[in-house]
């Protein structure tokens, strides 16, 4: 008996598809066409782009911005450190702690109403819209969330949001400089305004070292009273002897 081997099917061959090539020029009349097709598109795009370009360009106004400068220093009253340091301890310093807290007395609520007060911002329309009164743009963007609607806040509310808006207090590294900027649409308000706040920081710092003086002062009156019925105390003594 014979055995003979199946044959199996051949595979059909791989097609092999040719590369496409681009002859002659790309075609310019079909993309005009393609363009004409969805001019509406286009032309609605552009005009939604050109409006949105036209409101911001209305809504953020330049500003200029104008900067002053605080040296911190250290000029402690001995009369009113601790007993242990006045015999000639080491002098205090100004650590990075200390300029931190200076740099929130700057931008306190208490300065901020002062210098609002001296610059009469209350009554300029860039801090207090409401001063030409509020515009349409801005009241519908309170309502739907972006921004808070003026009306509903009170004009010292509406003055400060707009002071620390803008201000910004920072410390120069490594130094004891504090720097004071402040912008506004009108350079001359960013220039008074700064000089304003640093004139305001130096009144108070003045004013609590009058406080330490006259604390100083009161504190020495004591001590003097002290010695005066010592020294008579003494003589006393001195002549009953």
């Amino acid at each position: 008996m014979v055995f003979r081997k199946k044959s199996k099917a051949a595979h059909p061959p791989i097609p092999v598809v040719a590369p496409v090539v681009m002859v002659g020029e790309p075609d310019i009349r079909g993309l005009g066409r393609a363009l004409w097709r969805n001019k509406k598109m286009i032309l609605g795009l552009t005009l939604l782009s050109a409006a949105v370009a036209y409101l911001v360009v209305n809504i953020i106004t330049p500003r200029y911005r104008s900067e002053s400068r605080l040296l911190l220093e250290v000029r402690e009253n001995v009369f009113m450190r601790a007993e242990a340091d006045k015999s000639g301890g080491a002098l205090a310093t100004i650590d990075p702690e200390a300029v931190t807290s200076q740099i929130q007395v700057v931008l306190s609520r208490d300065l901020a109403r002062e210098v609002i007060k001296k610059e009469n911002l209350a009554a300029n329309p860039e801090f207090d819209p409401m001063v030409s009164g509020t515009s349409l743009l801005r009241t519908l963007l309170g309502l739907i969330g972006i921004g808070r609607d003026p009306s509903t806040m009170s004009q010292d509310e509406r003055t400060l949001e707009a002071y620390y808006d803008r201000l910004n207090v920072f410390a120069i590294e490594k130094s004891r400089v504090i720097s004071v900027d402040f912008s506004s649409a009108n350079p001359e308000v960013a220039a008074r305004v700064a000089n304003a706040v640093a004139e305001n920081y130096l009144a108070m710092q003045q004013s609590a070292k009058q406080d330490q003086t006259r604390a100083a002062g009161n504190w020495l009156a004591v001590e003097i009273d002290k010695m005066r019925k010592k020294v008579e105390e003494a003589e006393a003594k001195v002549e009953e002897y």
